[in-house]
């Protein structure tokens, strides 16, 4: 729901930037910054996923450990 609200966002965001920067190039800006936020969250579920994998393993909540037991 959160991702709704801040994506919401997005349409009064690009025009700040096409107003601050110019028709083109503010676009331009604006989805390279939409970008560069998808990978930072993209690089933030992986390192959540990574560091939560080696402690549900530890206690025996992973569901893909069974896929390792054999």
């Amino acid at each position: 729901m959160i991702a709704f609200l801040i994506g919401s966002v997005s349409p009064w965001l690009l025009g700040r930037f096409r107003d601050a920067f110019g028709d083109v190039p503010g676009l331009s800006y604006g989805f390279a910054a939409f970008a560069a936020v998808y990978v930072l969250g993209g690089l933030a579920v992986l390192l959540n996923g990574l560091a939560r994998f080696q402690e549900m393993a530890a206690t025996g909540l992973a569901p893909v450990q069974a896929a390792f037991d054999n």
